[in-house]
């Protein structure tokens, strides 16, 4: 409380003669530091993170103020470190990654300048880099990021022994074998975790050894043996001795590290008490449906949130589905499989709030997901990486990168237009039932037109008109061969809507009052409520189009797509 008053009186203080200015501020980020070392004890979180998420920001922006002085730019650094951390944990890495990239590069500066003081600062700054890339399609960049916080740790290992170097370093090795393994290079993984098991194992014999790190490292290492054939050997039945005895030890010291520590071992496939540490074996076929229930339940409670308007609640349960699909085993490709469902959605949601940039990671995340099982379950698999990858580029193309929205909606098209029209792939070893996220096979071709759709907006979106209408009239072919249900805005007028923008763009009047007329039709058919997305789109195509028909002699085909718009605008 007493740091919170100091806090509060310094900010109302903040008008003060100009000499006085810097010391004044700098008062202010001593004073924020101590709040958020406060905010982040474990007294406090979670419950209060949406407060140490502004206090931290509050510091970055002070810090750009005071950085004019040198001496300054670490407490910037540390800040922005800090800031990452914390976005991070909220599940928000994408937009993590560039205060973690502005504190490394600031540490990175400090460290040429005194290696000796900055080195372990800039190491720490590196790592939290890695966490927040490791959820994207940047795993070999959080790899080679962790491989430089590595030689670092070695170097200060060696130049400053003692546990808190030994610590740091056993630490830098688990990460890495922990990317590697992720990455599938188990072998690459194993060697890493041996080394970090062995000096975990060092630091643990004087009793230096951070314990939940160690188990960590353990569990990890455990799990690389067994994904390498070596699951039964001396070296894993001593890895298991191993954990156990940590395991007790925790169970005394750290109750609380102790709970982290099952909540790891849960997700990793394993059980410990107090007989020991025990391997999980894979469920069966026809094993108790429950996570997938719990998976639909999630799933369901989020529509339901989002049909009331309550989208935070709603992107919070998307996060709750997530976070429990990531304690369900990944060598288990409907858990697989499940996670990239909950992900795809919570893709969706975020793009739906207009947070498009963060939608980015957990899309990308999904795709990653989809692409290990392509090989073996084609058939299911291939239409939910063709949405996921459908899904990327809309978001892509909010945030301006047009070129990679066009990659990602042409590679979706492929894979759709390979669901729909080749023959059934053979039948593959293993199954998908019970899995959340599959595809009816009947909606196949309305979702391929749908895409089409999408990737003519690609196209005009890199002035590629041409390109633009080819794509939407295949668009328009494809839904006409497949009707939606009649209560159901129709994609096809979305579809014709664009098709009349495409042909206008290229000055092909003659087919677009045709066009628009059958836009109106359909419009005014029954018509289920649809997203105000859907209808403000159409609503600025044909308000556009009102316009270009207007201007080119067909004036009453212009005020009917004038009125078409403005009703739905009330809607």
């Amino acid at each position: 409380m007493e740091v919170e008053l100091c806090v509060e009186r310094l900010r109302l203080d903040g008008d003060v003669p100009r000499a006085t200015r810097l010391r004044h501020q700098l008062e202010l980020a001593e004073a924020l530091d101590r709040l958020s070392e406060l905010l982040s004890g474990p007294a406090n979180l979670p419950a209060r993170l949406d407060e140490l998420e502004a206090v931290l920001a509050e510091r970055v922006a002070l810090g750009r103020l005071v950085v004019v002085d040198e001496d300054c730019r670490p407490w910037l650094a540390q800040a922005l470190v800090e800031q990452a951390r914390c976005l991070g944990v909220r599940g928000r890495r994408a937009e993590a990654v560039a205060p973690a990239r502005e504190g490394v590069a600031l540490f990175r500066a400090l460290a040429a300048e005194e290696p000796d003081e900055y080195r372990r600062l800039l190491a720490a700054a590196l790592e939290n880099l890695a966490n927040q890339l490791s959820p994207h399609a940047t795993r070999a960049e959080a790899v080679e990021t962790v491989r430089e916080a590595l030689e670092l740790r070695r170097v200060e290992a060696r130049v400053r022994p003692g546990p808190a170097s030994g610590n740091g370093l056993a630490s830098a090795l688990a990460d890495l074998g922990i990317l590697l393994g992720e990455s599938g290079a188990f072998a690459g993984a194993v060697d890493v975790l041996r080394e970090a098991v062995a000096r975990y194992k060092a630091l643990d014999a004087a009793r230096q050894a951070d314990g939940e790190a160690y188990w960590a490292a353990l569990s990890v290492f455990a799990q690389a043996l067994r994904q390498t054939g070596a699951g039964e050997g001396p070296e894993a039945r001593e890895c298991r001795a191993l954990m156990a005895t940590v395991h007790r030890r925790l169970a005394v010291e750290s109750p609380a590290g102790l709970a982290a520590v099952n909540a790891l071992l849960g997700s990793r496939g394993f059980t410990m008490d107090e007989t020991g540490f025990h391997g999980r074996s894979a469920p069966p076929e026809d094993a108790s449906p429950a996570p997938w229930d719990r998976i639909e339940e999630l799933a369901r409670r989020a529509r339901e949130q989002s049909t009331r308007g309550d989208l935070a609640g709603a992107l919070a349960t998307r996060r709750e589905a997530v976070t429990y699909c990531r304690g369900l085993r990944q060598d288990d490709p409907r858990a697989v499989l499940g996670l990239a469902a909950t992900l795809h959605d919570l893709g969706l949601l975020l793009g739906t709030v207009g947070r498009p940039a963060e939608a980015v990671a957990p899309l990308t995340e999904a795709i990653g997901l989809h692409r290990r099982l392509l090989r073996s379950f084609p058939a299911p698999v291939r239409p939910l990486l063709a949405g996921s990858l459908d899904a990327l580029g809309s978001r892509l193309a909010s945030c301006g990168r047009h070129r990679d929205a066009f990659a990602a909606t042409a590679e979706a098209v492929q894979l759709m237009r390979l669901a729909v029209d080749a023959p059934a792939d053979a039948p593959r070893p293993g199954s998908l039932s019970g899995l959340h996220g599959g595809t009816d096979p009947a909606a196949q071709p309305r979702e391929l037109a749908r895409m089409l759709n999408n990737l003519s907006i690609r196209c005009a979106d890199l002035e590629c008109h041409e390109d633009a209408r080819t794509a939407s009239r295949e668009s328009v072919a494809r839904y006409r061969g497949a009707p939606p249900p009649v209560d159901e805005l129709p994609g096809l007028a979305h579809a014709l809507g664009n098709l009349a923008l495409r042909e206008a763009r290229l000055e092909h009047t003659a087919p677009v009052p045709a066009l628009v007329d059958e836009v109106l039709a359909l419009l005014d058919g029954p018509l289920r409520t649809a997203p105000r997305a859907q209808l403000a789109g159409l609503a600025d195509s044909l308000h556009w189009l009102a316009w270009y028909l207007k201007t080119r002699g067909h004036r009453r085909h212009g005020r009917a797509a004038a009125r078409a718009a403005a009703a739905l605008r009330r809607r």
